[in-house]
């Protein structure tokens, strides 16, 4: 088992996360945002993709490292969920 981070986008909806995966907006589904290696990288498409709509713009939206728990067995992802903080 290998830990993986990256940075999301996220914002909150009565007072629970949501994340922002792209095309589709957003969702509550963690696993299913879009996940940036660079922080800097999901910051610029905070400013020039999320908050350049006003479908997907939100006023709370940040950036926040995330890091999930990855199982795997040679090339293959068997199971992966949230690390423990």
């Amino acid at each position: 088992m290998k830990t993986e981070y990256a940075w999301l986008i996220e914002a909150n909806e009565m007072q629970k996360p949501i994340y922002w995966n792209g095309a589709q907006g957003w969702t509550r589904e963690h696993m299913a945002a879009c996940r940036f290696c660079r922080k800097a990288d999901a910051e610029r498409v905070l400013v020039h993709v999320v908050n350049s709509s006003p479908v997907t713009r939100r006023t709370d939206a940040c950036v926040v490292e995330h890091g999930w728990d990855v199982h795997e067995d040679g090339d293959h992802l068997i199971h992966e969920h949230p690390a423990k903080a």
